[in-house]
């Protein structure tokens, strides 16, 4: 590589007219929420090992349901010919075999359970690991544009969608078709009789559907207040050097005393709904009974049916109002699953890269050239922050670019590191486009050193080498080079100090910027996109880092973002944002 290139510009003068449309920009959320939800059924035959499993749920609740139908005739023959005859040997034998059909019945129930969540607890994995490399995936200023806890809400929505595919809900559908079943025996011992769970049954469901369109309009309230609440927390304790600073801990304490008490009322609400569907079930039964007892009792009077008759119709009616009661709880269940399966499908529908293979980006040996780029400044693309750029950086070329604040230097540097995309318009990398190309090697290649590094969760090597042991002598290297040794050497535990979400504030702004910095470089990247990485530098390391720019000029392609002199004697490009007097944008692109 010859550092004496010099790279070549070809500007470009496209205008630009700025879009009269002002129409509110409307949330994501709010348009998948506002979508059609599919119907329960294709919600549950969604999860393919559900499918795979139906077969064997099927038969299980099948023939369960068959042994619920013991303890019922057997009261039958118990009341009409067991104790008229006084057989002690059929009545042991008979509830002996009530008492291995029940048994039975619990073990198949047993081991649905333990299938579905199974199913759930798989499906729950699977679905949130495809959530967050969608969320991965998608473009950063799309992400952008919500706060972190919004999508972080919308992945823990997979907990409260899993039960559904689980199994339990379709287990529950198998059952209901034994509800006629119940009905017709009913019908056949007690003849009319069978008319008071029918005329039970149907009140129940009505019920039923009123209180689950309650539930939806309680659980979507809660959802808003939620996110209201979450945000404003997020907001707080983000600027929380602000409130303390401006002595507004008591402002912010009662407008949070304001959101929570909204998140009370309507948790209050929803507590008192599920207490309401509970009470609904056991009302109902006992309804049941005494209806059951009350008509049935005539009947037995009249003649026309045994009191054994009488017992038996009575456990088939509060058998065939079990799967109902469970449907109930499924409906209510549903109500929330709505809500949290169209905030899955607002991460789901979020574009983004295919994940393919792709070959890795090899050294930089060539050039980086940019072809008529054009980039919009928001997702509706109504201000553009340039237009059809030309640029062409020989490898092994340092350049400085400097531009007033907004101009783009910042979004530039993010196309060429591939981090956001063009609107249209090429990134060339040895001739062939950057999106060719792994984006995790791409990004390890031409590496980009923010304005602000961020930690994570660990120690200042490990963040150094982001947890690769064989990149320790080199950062030890570097760390030396940029005077972060004499900081450490400093620290009780050195390059061993944990780096936690509690104690990341603690460190001086400087030292997490040098660790940034050498995380950046110590994957030995060909091209380095300096993004004004030394505003939170001291002048001590703002020296080291000057002096090491200047050392890796004849190893690597370097692109500057500065105002600092000392940097800017690197090499001095210059953005420039200007209007004319019809109020057009333009974007000049000049070299000193």
């Amino acid at each position: 590589m010859n550092p004496s290139h010099t790279p070549t510009l070809s500007p470009s003068s496209g205008l630009v007219h700025a879009a009269a449309d002002q129409r509110q920009d409307v949330p994501r959320s709010t348009t998948a929420q506002k979508q059609r939800t599919p119907g329960i059924f294709r919600h549950i035959f969604r999860s393919s090992d559900l499918r795979r499993a139906l077969p064997g749920l099927a038969l299980s609740s099948f023939l369960s349901n068959l042994l619920a139908l013991a303890l019922p005739l057997a009261i039958l023959q118990l009341f009409d010919r067991v104790i008229v005859n006084r057989s002690s040997e059929t009545l042991i034998l008979l509830l002996a075999g009530v008492i291995v059909a029940l048994s039975l019945e619990e073990v198949l129930r047993l081991l649905n359970s333990r299938v579905t969540g199974w199913l759930g607890a798989r499906f729950e994995h699977i679905q949130t690991m495809k959530a967050l490399e969608r969320l991965l995936r998608a473009p950063l200023g799309l992400l952008q544009r919500e706060e972190p806890g919004e999508h972080v809400d919308r992945l823990l929505s997979t907990a409260k969608v899993s039960g559904l595919y689980s199994g339990q809900t379709l287990l529950v559908l198998f059952d209901l078709p034994f509800v006629l079943l119940f009905l017709g025996l009913i019908w056949f011992i007690g003849g009319t009789l069978a008319l008071v769970p029918i005329i039970l049954l149907l009140l129940f469901i009505l019920v039923s559907l009123s209180a689950g369109r309650w539930m939806r309009d309680q659980n979507r309230k809660r959802t808003i207040q939620d996110n209201r609440r979450h945000n404003f927390l997020n907001e707080t304790l983000r600027g929380i050097f602000s409130v303390k600073m401006l002595g507004m801990e008591r402002l912010m304490q009662r407008r949070y005393e304001r959101l929570q008490q909204g998140n009370v009322d309507h948790g209050a609400e929803l507590t008192y709904g599920s207490a309401l569907a509970s009470g609904l079930g056991l009302f109902f039964t006992q309804i049941m009974i005494i209806a059951i007892i009350s008509y049935g009792g005539f009947i037995v009077f009249s003649g026309n049916m045994t009191p054994g008759g009488l017992a038996a119709c009575m456990m088939l009616a509060v058998r065939s109002l079990q799967p109902l009661r469970r449907s109930l709880a499924i409906w209510l269940r549903y109500q929330s699953f709505v809500d949290a399966q169209q905030r899955l499908d607002t991460i789901m529908s979020l574009p983004g890269e295919k994940a393919e293979e792709r070959p890795a980006l090899p050294p930089v040996r060539e050039s980086l050239v940019l072809e008529n780029v054009t980039m919009a400044k928001s997702a509706e693309k109504n201000t553009l922050l340039f237009k059809d750029i030309n640029l062409h950086v020989p490898a092994g070329s340092c350049i400085a670019i400097r531009g007033d604040s907004g101009s783009g230097k910042s979004s530039l540097l993010s196309l060429i590191n591939g981090i956001n995309r063009p609107d249209s318009g090429r990134i060339l990398v040895d001739g062939h486009p950057l999106t060719d190309f792994d984006p995790e090697s791409a990004a390890r290649e031409i590496a980009l050193l923010p304005q602000q590094g961020s930690l994570v969760s660990g120690t200042l090597m490990e963040n150094m080498t982001l947890f690769d042991p064989s990149l320790e002598p080199a950062a030890l290297v570097l760390s030396e080079r940029l005077g972060l040794d004499r900081v450490v050497a400093g620290m009780k535990l050195g390059y061993d100090t944990p780096v936690s979400d509690g104690n990341a504030q603690s460190l001086p702004v400087g030292v997490a910027q040098r660790v940034a910095i050498i995380r950046a470089l110590v994957r030995e990247p060909s091209v380095l996109l300096f993004d004004e990485s030394n505003i939170a530098l001291d002048r001590e390391g703002d020296h080291h880092l000057r002096n090491l720019l200047a050392e890796e000029k004849d190893r690597r392609t370097i692109i500057l973002v500065t105002h600092r002199p000392s940097l800017l004697s690197l090499g001095f490009i210059r953005l420039k944002r200007t209007f004319d007097k019809n109020g057009i944008r333009r974007l000049d692109v000049s070299s000193f």
